[in-house]
């Protein structure tokens, strides 16, 4: 094996090169409050239809601004508003929102120094460095006095001009009486100045409770709400042109016994089919008897297609020092979110199978603050904007992508199956395949090698129904046969392509079991998995990554049974016994993995300058080194009869081809 060893060096040492910049990064402080001790805090931003930006925040002593950088240098104007209440104008607002709708009408949004009212004022882009005048709120609602709670409010505009603005506002009585914090909801049509105000969800009678740190977004006609509070997290949705909210609660995420597990900091946005996806951070600080600290950032996407069930990725580590997340989604399809906790950092997602996440951006760690915002233009640049808990600086990040980047388009994975694995010479068997594809492509099915009487036909809607009839006389054996699934984007049967392969049990009692093995190569959610299956998952372990969905093994035994994911991601037979399947899938992977290992091996003893086999016989070198680890882990294992054996001897195979 010395000999190998030099020679796989020595390969190595001549592919490796310094890989060229993906990303181009720029940093600059783009403004400083004239008060050294203030801290700039609710940055919002806008972009308009060439690319310009358009920024507001808080500044000393409750000072709200607004900057553009459409001349070509950033420029600013403190931003005041006539009370006519107290007949006065006012130097000092609170949270302020900015919109620019697709005409380039740039409208900002701002509460009084009362937080009892709101003043807003539209203009177009071009218009923006003159003064500005603002409105009052003109709201109309059936709602009782209000008093906005935080930094908790968020804007959105729609196709049709439409403005959309979230808050989270404690509700009073008139007589003061009670008071509930609730998740309030602002809407003002393109063409009227009145703001219709409702609640979408009110609060618990004098406890804060729903509401905090909303995110707002709308695609097409619909409008989408994220909602946080002290105990749950809420999505609500409802179309702009009529009909009631749609309300959604994550109940998953609540533990036995947890008093407070904060939903917080919540971004929201759409991918470019128009699907929300939203990012939050969810910690417990409340500890009791057997319960932790924990604390997790949760990405969360729902698909237009199939069953529209949300898809939670988990796959941050060290959460409490990220913290603040924004998301923002480019044209092609990609995800990015940033942190601002402990230091300013951005990170994106592959488009690669294993959907994973690189730090593109790692910021100064005096730079941390909970005040972060991300846009994204329309050439896919990304613009960041973000403070310090440490200066009286705004910092502007902008990242472009020069990476060998192509649309996120994934081929579709099965999701389910039903149909026994016995069989006897002359019965008629029945079964179907059900598959999922991320971004709604037709999908269709495909098989290479099958029995003449095994028909397989395409139901659509992402279904197929097999069946057959074994001819009389043959006693015993396989029926063997796989069905591909595929979609226009991925027409050919590789690697890459999601496969189930059925070894039905031919006997003449047709009571003996075969298994169905499901091999999903490639799925668009990745480390993703069904929010159902979150309640699986323990607190202790809410802290780090969770697992994904990963290539399965099935083993029925009934007539029939239909898949679902486990809190693992796998596919399992919810009719089947489990206990065996998952020590019965691992080994089935490595024999077939030492199968393939021993004839690569054997090449390069032959031929060490076998450049093809030496990269062959790299990659599952470290596949084989994983295969030992994920054994070990599979504890359970070792003590069933004849699965030792098994393991050993696949190994004992590998071990051959390298002497």
């Amino acid at each position: 094996m010395k000999k190998l060893t030099f020679v796989l060096l020595l390969f190595l040492g001549i592919v490796s090169v310094i890989k060229s910049q993906e990303y181009q990064i720029n940093e600059q402080i783009i403004y400083t409050d004239e008060n050294s001790s203030a801290r700039i805090q609710h940055v919002k931003s806008a972009v308009d239809s060439k690319d310009n930006l358009y920024i507001v925040f808080v500044g000393y002593d409750n000072h709200v601004y607004f900057g553009t950088n459409r001349s070509g240098e950033w420029k600013y104007q403190h931003l005041k508003y006539y009370d006519s209440k107290d007949e006065e104008t006012k130097d000092a607002s609170t949270f302020p929102n900015i919109a620019i709708d697709a005409n380039d009408n740039i409208t900002i949004v701002m509460f009084g120094t009362y937080k009892e009212n709101i003043y807003w004022q539209t203009k177009h882009v071009s218009d923006c460095e003159g003064e500005w005048s603002f409105k009052d709120g003109n709201i109309d609602s059936d709602m009782k006095k209000f008093y906005l709670f935080d930094e908790y409010s968020d804007m959105c505009v729609d196709k049709n001009g439409g403005l959309h603005l979230y808050a989270c506002a404690t509700v009073y009585e008139e007589d003061g009486s009670n008071h509930w914090m609730s998740a309030t909801y602002w809407y003002k049509s393109a063409n009227s100045d009145v703001w219709e105000m409702e609640m979408i969800i009110p609060g618990i009678v004098n406890e804060f409770s729903y509401g905090a740190d909303p995110s707002i977004a709308t695609a097409g006609d619909m409008v989408y709400i994220t909602i946080g509070g002290d105990r749950d997290l809420h999505f609500a949705s409802k179309k702009i042109s009529g009909g009631e909210w749609d309300i959604e609660a994550f109940e998953k995420f609540s533990q036995p016994g947890e008093m407070n597990a904060w939903k917080h900091q919540i971004s929201i946005t759409t991918n470019p089919a128009g699907n929300p996806v939203f990012v939050f951070y969810d910690y417990f600080d409340w500890v009791e008897e057997g319960l932790n600290w924990f604390y997790g950032i949760n990405v969360l996407d729902k698909s237009g297609c199939g069953n529209g069930e949300w898809m939670i990725d988990h796959p941050f580590d060290e959460a409490a020092s990220k913290g603040a997340p924004a998301i923002a989604i480019n044209s092609q399809g990609k995800y990015f979110v940033a942190f601002g906790r402990s230091n300013p950092t951005i990170y994106t997602r592959s488009c690669g199978c294993d959907q994973s996440w690189t730090k593109i951006y790692d910021g100064p760690g005096d730079h941390k603050n909970d005040f972060v915002d991300m846009i994204i233009d329309s050439k896919d640049k990304i613009h960041l904007f973000h403070v310090s808990n440490y200066d009286n600086n705004l910092y502007y990040i902008t990242v472009t992508d020069n990476s060998e980047f192509k649309n996120c388009n994934y081929p579709p994975y099965i999701s389910g199956y039903t149909g026994k694995t016995n069989i006897a010479p002359g019965e008629s068997w029945r079964g179907s395949i059900s598959a999922l594809d991320s971004e709604c492509d037709k999908i269709s099915f495909y098989t290479i090698i099958k029995p003449d009487y095994v028909k397989i036909e395409d139901i659509g809607n992402g279904t197929a129904d097999i069946s057959m009839t074994v001819p009389e006389g043959e006693g015993f054996g396989d029926v063997i046969f796989s069905v591909f699934c595929l979609d226009e984007s991925h027409p050919e049967t590789n690697d890459e392509v999601s496969v189930i392969t059925f070894k039905l049990k031919l006997t003449q009692e047709g009571e003996e079991e075969g298994s169905v093995l499901v091999e999903n190569k490639c799925i668009g959610s990745g480390s993703s998995f069904p929010i159902s299956q979150i309640g699986n998952i323990l607190v202790q372990d809410r802290d780090r990554p969770y697992s994904g969905i990963n290539s399965n093994y099935a083993d029925n035994n009934s007539g029939s049974g239909t898949q679902t994911n486990n809190s693992d991601g796998n596919i399992i037979d919810e009719n089947s016994p489990s206990a065996n399947s998952d020590c019965e899938e691992f080994l089935l992977r490595y024999e077939d993995f030492a199968d393939k290992y021993a004839p690569i091996a054997k090449r390069v003893q032959t031929n060490p300058m076998d450049m093809d086999a030496i990269n062959q016989l790299t990659e599952l070198m470290e596949q084989f080194g994983k295969y030992s680890e994920e054994w070990e882990e599979l504890y359970d294992c070792h003590d069933i009869p004849g699965f030792t054996e098994r393991y050993e001897a696949a190994s004992k195979k590998i071990e051959e081809a390298n002497n």
